[in-house]
C-alpha cells in the first residue's frame, strides 16, 4: 500500500468519524428540544400579519443560544401581554397609557415579558414617579418592516387618542428592505449576503450546525473577520453612505412626513441597536457604529419628531454583550437595560 492510499484511508476514516459525531449530536440536540413549540400565532395576508384566532395564545419556546425557556402570552388582538396586564388598576390612581410599536425587537423575541424593553421602560417610570401610573400596550409584531409598523400606528388611531406617548422601536433592519436594491453596490451586496447567510443558518433545521456556528461566532476575532469590522449594514456609514442607503433614508423621511400632526406630537422614535453597531463601537469605530442613529436623529429633527438614541450607553453598560450571535435579537439583560434607559429618557419629556 503506497503513501497516497494510506492518506486516502485515513481521510475516509476521519470523514466517517466526523459524520458519526454530527449525526449523534443532531439526535442528542433533537431529543433535548423535542417538546419545543415556536410562537406561531400570526398568518401573513397581503403583507400584513393577522392574528390567527380570537383567543389568547400561550407558547413556550426553547432556543439553543439561551438556557431558559421563553414564554409568550398574547391577548385576543395579538398584543404581547403578561399577567401584570390583567391586574386591576387602582381607581384612585391617574394612569397614563404608552403604546409601543415595532418589529420582533419590540415584541420581545427570545425575552420573557419581564425582560422586554416596553415592560421595563414603563416599570422604570412607575418606580421613579408617584403622581402617575403608566401602563403599556405592546403592538410589536415579529417580522414587521417600517411600512408595516407605520400602517399599524395609523390604523390604531382610537388607541392613540387615549395615550400620552407612542414609541416606535426602530432598528436598522426595518429600513433595510424598504425598496428594491436597484442601486446596490458591491459593498452593500457583500454585507447583505453575510446577513442573509446568518439568517438562513438560523432558520436551518439542523441543530448541530446551528449550534456549532453560534459557537464559532462567539469568538470575537472570527466574528469581526466575517463582518470585516464594519457590520452588515455598511451602507449606512456617514461618510460612505451609498445611493442604496441614501434612498432608504429619503423614503423613510418622506413617509414619516405624512404622519398627521396629532400623532407626530405623541410619537417618539427609539433607535434599537443591532449586533453590527455594537461590534463597531467595541472596535473603536464609534462614528460608524452610531451612523444610523445620527442619520435618523437628523431626520427626526427636521420632521419635529422626538427621537432617542441609547446605543453607545447600552454598549458600554453591557460591555458589548448585547445580542444572541446567531439569532441577532437582544439578550434578556440587554433588553431590560435598554428599557430602563428608554424609561429614563421618556421621563425627561414633558
Amino acid at each position: 500500500m503506497n503513501f497516497a492510499h494510506k492518506h486516502l484511508i485515513y481521510f475516509f476514516i476521519l470523514f466517517l468519524f466526523m459524520l458519526f459525531t454530527i449525526i449523534s449530536a443532531e439526535f442528542f440536540f433533537r431529543k433535548i428540544y423535542s417538546n419545543n413549540k415556536i410562537f406561531n400565532c400570526y398568518k401573513k395576508i397581503d403583507d400584513e400579519r393577522i392574528y390567527t384566532n380570537n383567543s389568547n395564545c400561550y407558547t413556550n419556546e426553547k432556543y439553543f443560544e439561551k438556557i431558559n425557556e421563553t414564554t409568550y402570552l398574547t391577548d385576543n388582538f395579538g398584543n404581547r401581554i403578561t399577567d401584570k396586564n390583567n391586574e386591576p388598576i387602582d381607581p384612585y390612581k391617574i394612569f397614563t397609557k404608552i403604546l409601543f410599536f415595532g418589529d420582533s425587537f419590540t415584541f420581545g423575541h427570545l425575552s420573557n415579558y419581564q425582560f422586554t424593553y416596553p415592560y421595563n421602560a414603563v416599570d422604570y417610570l412607575n418606580k421613579k414617579q408617584n403622581d402617575n401610573y403608566y401602563i403599556e400596550t405592546n403592538f410589536g409584531t415579529n417580522g414587521y418592516q417600517f411600512r408595516q409598523v407605520l400602517f399599524s400606528i395609523l390604523k390604531n388611531e382610537e388607541a392613540i387618542k387615549e395615550s400620552k406617548f407612542i414609541i416606535y422601536g426602530l432598528p436598522p433592519n426595518d429600513l433595510y428592505d424598504l425598496q428594491e436594491k436597484k442601486h446596490e453596490n458591491s459593498v452593500d451586496r457583500n454585507q447583505s449576503l453575510i446577513n442573509h447567510l446568518r439568517q438562513k443558518l438560523n432558520s436551518l433545521n439542523i441543530l448541530s450546525i446551528k449550534i456549532i456556528t453560534a459557537k464559532i461566532l462567539n469568538n470575537d476575532s472570527i466574528y469581526s473577520f466575517i463582518h470585516n469590522n464594519r457590520g452588515e449594514f455598511a451602507g449606512y456609514l456617514n461618510k460612505e453612505s451609498s445611493i442604496f442607503w441614501n434612498d432608504k433614508y429619503s423614503i423613510f423621511e418622506n413617509e414619516i412626513s405624512k404622519i398627521p400632526d396629532s400623532i407626530k406630537k405623541k410619537l417618539i422614535i427609539s433607535i434599537i441597536p443591532q449586533q453590527p453597531q455594537i461590534m463597531l463601537i467595541k472596535y473603536k469605530k464609534i462614528d460608524d457604529g452610531l451612523a444610523f442613529d445620527t442619520r435618523v436623529m437628523e431626520i427626526c429633527l427636521r420632521q419635529k419628531i422626538k427621537c432617542i438614541s441609547n446605543t453607545l450607553e447600552l454598549a458600554q453598560v453591557m460591555q458589548f454583550k448585547t445580542h444572541y450571535r446567531l439569532d441577532g435579537h437582544m439578550l434578556e439583560e440587554a433588553n431590560k437595560q435598554y428599557g430602563m434607559l428608554l424609561g429614563r429618557e421618556i421621563m425627561k419629556i414633558k
